[in-house]
């Protein structure tokens, strides 16, 4: 895990940037890191930005183990505290927090420069209109939903939703990050046989 004061774009290494670190949140970043990305994970509050480094590498253990090696290398997550170098440095933004309409635009209001420069930027909602987020957000034409079904870490499927004005160009970039998420893990049936057998493991049957 990286600490930096500096986020500079690496040739060829495409950087994802995620706000928000509940369950969705850190295990996406964790996906995004095995898939080879440098990720910088941010959070309003720094003190549970920092915390958040044990659940991280234990999340990044289980998927060894249980997933195998990590089929891309050079992947990182940098703990980013400030949203705006994480504005500044993203190719791709995920939000992650609070499932409140306002809350996520006013996020995607503070993102200008990653809208600006034509960055794709992607809800994880599993239920608010992709559509009026983009407008509140002011970033209709960038914006995707990019749904991870819960918990992320054990069912490899993410729903990729376009708002009515989604531009055609993000369309491919949007499939690739989808794709290059879903091949680095185990199809959606051997997910759903991990689910199961997770559960029961829980419930000590």
């Amino acid at each position: 895990m990286n600490h930096s004061d500096e986020v500079p774009r690496t040739v060829g290494t495409k950087v994802i940037g995620i706000c928000g670190i509940g369950q969705m949140g850190a295990a996406a970043a964790v996906a995004f890191q095995r898939a080879g990305y440098r990720v910088l994970l941010w959070a309003r509050n720094e003190d549970k930005l920092r915390a958040i480094e044990p659940g991280l590498a234990e999340l990044a253990s289980w998927s060894n183990e249980n997933l195998g090696p990590a089929r891309r290398a050079g992947g990182e997550i940098i703990l980013e505290a400030d949203l705006a170098k994480l504005d500044a440095a993203a190719d791709v933004v995920l939000e992650c927090i609070l499932e409140v309409m306002e809350e996520k635009a006013a996020l995607f209001r503070r993102l200008k420069g990653a809208h600006e420069r034509g960055a794709l930027l992607l809800s994880a909602t599993s239920g608010l209109s992709i559509t009026e987020m983009g407008r509140r957000g002011e970033c209709e034409a960038s914006l995707v939903g990019a749904h991870f079904w819960n918990p992320p870490h054990l069912i490899p499927v993410v729903e990729m939703i376009a708002g009515l004005a989604f531009t055609a160009v993000l369309a491919g970039f949007a499939i690739a990050s989808r794709e290059t998420i879903a091949t680095t893990e185990p199809t959606t049936i051997e997910a759903i046989r991990r689910v199961r057998r997770e559960m029961r493991n829980e419930v000590g049957i």
